[in-house]
């Protein structure tokens, strides 16, 4: 839970979720393995956690790998990323946490260039795509492999 100490003075927790979002957030790692729980709940308190809105319904997150924060978009064709339920969550939060660090270590120029080149790919062609993935479904308790509902590139198995 959203400790009542770390609430903003509009009543939101940080990062500027709201208590139910944040919870969604705690639950969702609960269907994680516990190291990458651990990440993504540092995360959460840190504030690194966000609510946004996307023009395009169809993403769900961003992860960025610059600041390292990640933003769950509350307008998708799914309604709130928030409302997927804990499984989906657990993948949609795992997929972006691994977009923060996947350019960890690669100079400014690399990185952009990097990002041009798979900006002309099919999104899901994307090298970078395909890895967040692969690491959203390692990441999962294996009980919650089959668990998930939201159509993906790459089902976990």
């Amino acid at each position: 839970m959203c400790p009542e100490a770390q609430r903003d003075r509009s009543g939101n927790c940080p990062g500027g979720l709201s208590v139910p979002q944040w919870e969604a957030v705690d639950q969702a790692a609960g269907w994680l393995r516990s190291d990458v729980a651990s990440l993504v709940r540092a995360k959460l308190a840190a504030g690194e956690i966000h609510a946004g809105e996307e023009s395009d319904a169809g993403i769900m997150g961003r992860g960025d790998p610059v600041s390292g924060d990640i933003t769950l978009m509350t307008n998708t064709f799914y309604g709130s990323a928030f409302d997927l339920g804990a499984a989906d969550l657990a993948k949609l939060v795992a997929h972006e946490y691994r977009h923060t660090t996947q350019l960890t270590g690669v100079s400014a120029s690399t990185a952009m260039s990097i990002r041009r080149s798979e900006a002309r790919m099919p999104w899901r062609l994307r090298p970078m795509e395909i890895d967040a993935e692969a690491f959203a479904c390692e990441s999962m308790l294996s009980s919650a492999r089959g668990s998930t509902r939201v159509p993906s590139q790459l089902p976990c198995r």
